[in-house]
């Protein structure tokens, strides 16, 4: 059956056709855009709307979460397993206490996070024969001093939402 939504078909075969690290830009970038729509949705009192973008926030970052390998990614990965877990309850207060400021700070520090897999698919091009198994695990010096400060020196620690105030 044809897709007849040529942004979605779009969407559809950049995936098929995307390498690991493309497809977690693409993830980032579709949370960043829901974001700011479930932001845009709770000023504009759609509960319906925002409703629907952070359910599927919330899918995006279970599978992200999913996708995470302990053994290979050690200390990234728990970090990013941290930040996931941030994530998903910064959306949560942001949803029941109807604080639009919320979904868009989370925003900046996907972006901040997608930056991670820019740099790791920059890596994968200065060296073509490692790209296929490059993910931002590979790029854990960067990562926790980039993104998110506020949380980032206490990675091991447990966190609460209200860490994550700028």
């Amino acid at each position: 059956m044809m897709n007849n939504d040529p942004l979605k078909s779009y969407r559809e075969y950049t995936v098929q056709s995307s390498g690991t690290s493309d497809i977690f830009i693409q993830c980032y970038d579709e949370v960043i855009r829901l974001l700011h729509s479930a932001a845009r949705a709770m000023e504009a009192g759609d509960i319906e709307a925002k409703t629907r973008d952070l359910n599927r926030v919330f899918t995006f970052i279970v599978h992200l979460q999913g996708a995470l390998n302990f053994e290979r990614g050690g200390e990234v990965a728990s970090w990013l397993n941290n930040f996931y877990t941030l994530a998903r309850n910064q959306a949560f207060e942001a949803s029941a206490h109807l604080r639009p400021d919320l979904l868009l700070q989370m925003a900046g520090y996907f972006a901040d996070v997608r930056k991670m897999w820019e740099k790791t698919l920059a890596m994968g091009a200065e060296n073509p024969s490692v790209a296929p198994s490059l993910s931002p695990q590979d790029a854990l010096p960067q990562l926790p001093q980039e993104v998110a400060p506020a949380i980032a020196p206490d990675m091991a620690g447990s966190f609460s939402p209200t860490d994550w105030s700028a």
